[in-house]
């Protein structure tokens, strides 16, 4: 993230604070990048004024970028409007660690860790804003409440120049829990029409839910559900994408949506059998499935082996990384 510094800034010593800030919390260990246009305020007062390490910082960025043409993303300036932060704002803006907002912070936080650990080049950024505590996982209590949690959120950016959404760093990843290809629920419909709204990013998995990205690997690492995971491997790609984990089959299968029929309507009966006992059998499923993708058995490349089907996004696991990467 690369945010400029209006020169008209440094027209005054009483920006000296608030600029001062800005610029520390924005150096520390490379959390932002910054520029002046150093050519046109290395006369000011507010310049002059600062210390030896301030001015070094600002001579790095500024030869850093001089030669670059790139754009801006955020500008502070003494004359704020409705895309320019002043001195304040970006005070309140830049110093908030960016949340990421799951359905259970508990349950889905091993999958996050997972990628981060096994997309090394990919996360590099995103490490050092853990390190940092600079990302926030946060829990939503469950999909159909995220939209409460963005809400208190929000209310606390409330009475200020720009609309609330404005102030709000975080991003939202939930499960699709689709049954189908193309299948999406009206609460879920419901969630990205207000994430857009709000201008919120956003990721959608394609697949079921987070347990259904688990490698062959990670299975192997479970005792006593022999019969279940041999059948559940023994289902095609697309079949294991919307299989549930957790319940398997409650009833046969000409009870399900036609297109459930259509999907897993070449399992055997001897398969089909099994998963009508029920899902894969752990303590606490929810808690100790996702615990697996943390294993060491489990790492890039089988991780993108369960994707790399995916006709419209076979590169998932990285667009999750990138959308977080570029709100940092």
């Amino acid at each position: 993230m690369i945010i400029e510094f209006d020169p008209a800034i440094f027209e005054s010593e009483a920006n000296h604070n608030q600029f001062c800030l800005l610029l520390h919390l924005s150096a520390i260990d490379h959390r932002y990048d910054i520029f002046v246009d150093l050519s046109l305020i290395r006369e000011s007062m507010l310049y002059i004024s600062l210390s030896k390490n301030d001015k070094e910082t600002l001579e790095y960025y500024y030869n850093q970028f001089i030669t670059q043409s790139v754009a801006p993303d955020y500008f502070v300036s003494i004359e704020p409007d409705d895309d320019v932060l002043s001195l304040v704002e970006g005070i309140i803006y830049f110093n908030q660690p960016l949340s990421i907002i799951v359905e259970n912070s508990l349950n889905d936080k091993p999958f996050l860790e997972s990628l981060v650990k096994n997309f090394k080049k990919r996360s590099k950024k995103i490490s050092r804003y853990q390190e940092h505590r600079w990302i926030n996982i946060v829990n939503g209590g469950g999909r159909g409440n995220i939209k409460h949690v963005i809400n208190e959120q929000l209310a606390t950016f409330e009475n200020r120049p720009k609309p609330p959404n404005f102030y709000l760093r975080c991003f939202v990843l939930v499960d699709s829990d689709s049954k189908y290809p193309g299948h999406e629920s009206n609460e879920l419909a419901e969630l990205k029409t207000l994430l857009t709204t709000l201008d919120i990013d956003y990721h959608v998995l394609v697949k079921r839910e987070m347990e259904n990205y688990m490698p062959d690997e990670g299975f192997a690492l479970i005792d006593n559900n022999d019969d279940i995971i041999s059948a559940y491997l023994r289902l095609n790609p697309l079949q294991r994408d919307y299989f549930d984990l957790e319940n398997g089959f409650v009833n046969p299968l000409n009870h399900y949506d036609q297109q459930i029929q259509e999907l897993f309507g070449d399992v055997s009966e001897a398969d089909m059998k099994i998963f009508r006992k029920g899902g894969i059998k752990m303590d606490n499923f929810k808690l100790d499935f996702p615990k697996l993708f943390l294993h060491n058995e489990v790492n890039r490349d089988n991780l993108q082996q369960r994707v790399v089907h995916q006709g419209t996004n076979p590169d998932e696991l990285e667009t999750v990384l990138d959308k977080i990467k570029k709100l940092l």
